[in-house]
């Protein structure tokens, strides 16, 4: 007895499936839970896994919270249910996975319906993708088979018609339409929609069973493509097994099992999928079998499973021949279609958008798709963010396949990208970008999607200096090396910072003018005064310049780095020196002491420095006099602090104001009126000799006389 088994190639998961499953997996990683509009395959173990991730199954668009991120399976949907959807969440959060065989039937039906010919539909008008077509236009009508549509279209005999098919149907169904236009139909047009996928696994499902004792086919029940290969199984095989998993088909198979070993016989098993059986589910079969039939496995050899027979027409409406014999027929529609290449540029036109893809019209028999990670270099843009439906986009050919071709617009942005940016090094000429990283070795930004690094050394930062207060700001720089192999790009500040200094330091001498304003950065303090960096020159503030209050010390008003409003005082463009002010004109307290005090007013002040030749006295803020020792009392004293002290406050007289020198001369002895008569001595003669000591309120120093006694 030798048992052997023979699987089909072709079964298993199809592109479209397989696209669909992959990206809700990846889509519930990224959101944490995501709703699928319908199960999003007839395979009961995937969609409990699915949920296991976090893909949640609804049955309409009502069950979706507000806000929430929808799966539209690899079946499609109606135009009315995407405008549902759009009504409880943004465009942004709709992951539309129809396959792109059945987003090129809902094209057609729609441009049908625009020329106003009569969409027909042959297929089940209960499965979900033939829901999905017929909601593309209102005009569509739904046939389940040729005879179905033979005895209800006599209408239709004076209109257009354009025919297509669910993708899941068998081949022969087409084949009955191949003398369609014989009849008497005003030119019909034919569009072979029918996956060859499908086809596929229905042709080698048909050669298996033919040549098979028995044949076992997995699939769902609810799946159409599966039950059209267990009806095929069952018309070629003497016994067919069909069942979704392993646990409803064990027993059967154990029984042909014993009933084999019982007789001694040779027998041969086939083993075909449906297209959403899983490759996990197969190979679990495939196991059981080989080991309850001591059985050795034949595969078969490998089924290609292109996009479109060669008479799908792809949206481009081809009339069924008449008189054209099927090759010819076949090598005409091939001949219209585009051939994609590894390596070359198209241009195509997005047909849809979603967070995981972009599905793009190049031409081709085959769907082009964009993956999100191919659309941009921008890390902070999204598909939607770049293209929508309707635009022209072009790309480069990653891969071809019978099913897709793989795009990328990344790398022809990279292109165009590092093209302009040998240009922009070639012509030194300043570009950029914001700064993204800091660390020791220097920082990083990019330039036209592409990374730049600049050194430490580079980036106009001392060196040793912290390099972090440059992050996520905009930087300017040079490109000075380019290495496109090793895709590494060297940039520097400090020759953009330099170029920029001297430009400015330029503009700076040939406008500046006294009086002028600018507002400037400290760049260093000492004891005479203060330098502001005023556009790449620095000047000076004397600290007399500082402030109107008395300072002893520049660094009591300002310090290193402080932004600082100045105006020029005087300038000298061959020394390039520059003299600047920051005390404002409105602010002398000069002008509000000449309004508020005359020779001769009382006043209340405060001591505010002791010397030896009298004591110093604040009448307002950075107004200062002097109440000489000989005005301090009514009686001779020795030293001022015999009378008072720093901090004390007095009652004075104004006896002296020297507007041009800005000096006061103060007494407290003028406030006491002695009459002459009650005097007991003579008043004293000033000597011939007196000493001049000299008080200047502005540098601390005084004037007045001193007065020696006659002895």
């Amino acid at each position: 007895m030798s048992v052997i088994i023979r699987p089909a190639s072709s079964a298993g998961f199809c592109f479209g499936v397989e696209r669909a499953v992959s990206a809700a997996a990846d889509a519930a990683r990224r959101f944490g839970t995501v709703y699928a509009l319908g199960e999003l395959i007839h395979n009961k173990d995937v969609i409990d896994e699915l949920a296991l991730l976090g893909v949640v199954t609804i049955a309409e668009p009502a069950e979706l919270p507000l806000g929430g991120v929808v799966i539209i399976r690899s079946h499609g949907e109606a135009r009315g249910v995407y405008k549902s959807l759009l009504e409880r969440t943004d465009e942004g959060n709709i992951l539309d996975l129809t396959c792109p065989f059945v987003s090129r039937i809902h094209k057609i039906v729609r441009e049908s319906a625009r020329a106003g010919h009569q969409p027909v539909i042959i297929g089940d008008e209960k499965h979900a993708e033939v829901r999905g077509i017929a909601g593309q236009a209102e005009s569509c009508l739904t046939y389940k088979n040729y005879g179905d549509f033979c005895a209800n279209t006599q209408h239709l005999v004076d209109r257009p018609l354009d025919i297509v098919f669910q993708t899941t149907l068998s081949g022969e169904i087409l084949k009955e339409f191949q003398n369609f236009a014989k009849k008497s139909f005003t030119s019909p047009k034919i569009y072979d929609t029918i996956c060859n996928a499908t086809k596929c696994r229905q042709e080698e499902a048909e050669r298996l069973s033919k040549i098979c004792d028995v044949m076992v086919v997995l699939g769902d029940s609810g799946s159409s493509n599966s039950r059209q290969l267990y009806e095929i199984c069952r018309e070629f095989c003497g016994r067919a097994v069909f069942g979704a998993r392993l646990s409803q088909i064990s027993g059967e198979l154990s029984e042909i099992a014993r009933t084999v070993s019982d007789h001694n016989n040779n027998v041969t098993i086939g083993l075909t999928a449906g297209a959403s059986v899983s490759r996990r589910a197969i190979t679990e079969v495939l196991n059981y079998m080989t080991e309850e039939f001591k059985a050795t496995v034949q595969e078969e050899a490998e089924t290609h499973e292109p996009a479109f027979s060669a008479e799908e027409t792809a949206g481009d409406t081809q009339e069924a021949p008449e008189t054209q014999d099927t090759a010819d027929f076949a090598q005409l529609v091939d001949d219209s279609f585009v051939t994609a290449r590894a390596g070359e540029k198209l241009t195509g036109t997005v047909i849809a958008v979603s967070k995981s893809e972009v599905t793009v019209d190049i031409g081709t028999k085959q769907s082009g798709i964009i993956p999100s990670d191919e659309v941009t270099s921008d890390p902070t843009k999204s598909p939607e963010d770049i293209l929508a439906p309707g635009d022209a986009v072009e790309c480069y050919v990653l891969r071809v396949n019978e099913s897709i071709v793989t795009l990328s617009r990344r790398r022809l942005e990279n292109e165009i990208s590092w093209g302009e940016i040998l240009e922009a090094k070639k012509e030194r000429r300043c570009v950029s970008g914001v700064i993204t990283e800091a660390n020791k070795g220097g920082v990083v930004t990019s330039y036209n999607g592409q990374r730049v690094f600049i050194p430490a050394s580079a980036t106009g930062i001392a060196r040793g200096g912290d390099l972090t207060p440059l992050l996520n700001k905009e930087t300017n720089f040079y490109i000075m090396e380019v290495d496109r192999q090793k895709k590494q790009i060297i940039g520097s500040v400090t020759g953009i910072s330099a170029d920029e200094r001297r430009a400015r330091v330029k503009q700076l001498w040939a406008e500046i003018e006294v009086g002028k304003k600018y507002t400037g950065k400290v760049t260093s303090v000492t004891k005479f005064g203060a330098f502001v960096d005023i556009g790449g020159v620095d000047g000076l503030v004397h600290v007399s310049e500082l402030s109107w209050d008395r300072i002893s010390n520049p660094s009591q008003v300002v310090k290193e780095g402080d932004q600082l409003d100045v105006y020029v005082i005087s300038y000298d463009p061959e020394k390039r020196r520059i003299s600047l002010g920051h005390r404002a004109p409105d602010g002398d307290p000069w002008a509000k002491f000449s309004k508020q005090y005359k020779t001769g007013d009382e006043a209340i002040v405060k001591i505010v420095k002791l010397s030896a030749f009298g004591a110093f006295a604040e009448l307002m803020p950075g107004v200062d006099g002097l109440i000489h020792i000989s005005q301090i009392a009514d009686h001779r004293v020795t030293t001022a602090g015999d009378v008072v002290a720093v901090g004390d406050e007095v009652k004075v007289k104004i006896t002296a104001i020297d507007e041009d020198k800005r000096r006061i001369s103060l007494s407290i002895r003028a406030l006491f009126e002695i009459p002459a008569e009650d005097r007991a001595y003579e008043p004293r003669k000033r000597s011939k000799q007196a000493d001049t000591i000299v008080y200047d309120t502005e540098s601390n120093f005084a004037f007045n006389t001193d007065y020696d006694d006659e002895e």
